[in-house]
């Protein structure tokens, strides 16, 4: 059983179900509870997607790492992409979750959802690439 999972995803929209499909496999090597299974397919489906949509702006061909670490019951993912900076802990806008579902505004519940299901986000920018970790604390099994 492997404690890490290491993804090359091409900035192709169409990547985002192989993507969920390698993520569910390990997923389940891992024995993770099926809440935890779509919490993560959700953060990192969100994420990578906003890199494809917003974060490249060329046509041109670029990777973006995704990598899965578990070490006991700690869960830490990681994105790289070389796209426009973008810092999600401080250049997301916020959105009022507190009007009626008709009055918001469509979109922009992605990232609030990234730090409701994760326990720890950190981001930098290197070397002309976004770094973003995340860390899970995963609950202990019965």
């Amino acid at each position: 059983m492997s404690e890490s999972l290491f993804l090359h995803i091409k900035n192709d929209i169409l990547e985002i179900k192989r993507m969920g499909d390698e993520v569910a496999g390990w997923c389940h090597e891992q024995a993770l509870s099926e809440d935890t299974e779509c919490q993560l397919d959700l953060v990192l489906d969100e994420m990578v997607s906003n890199v494809i949509r917003h974060g490249i702006r060329d046509c041109g061909p670029h990777i973006i790492e995704v990598n899965l670490h578990r070490n006991g019951q700690e869960l830490t993912m990681e994105i790289e992409d070389d796209g426009v900076p973008f810092n999600p802990l401080i250049d997301a806008p916020v959105p009022d979750t507190t009007k009626p579902v008709e009055e918001r505004r469509i979109g922009g519940l992605g990232v609030y959802l990234v730090r409701q299901f994760m326990d720890s986000l950190v981001y930098e920018r290197r070397e002309g690439k976004n770094y973003l970790r995340m860390g899970k604390r995963l609950e202990e099994t019965p």
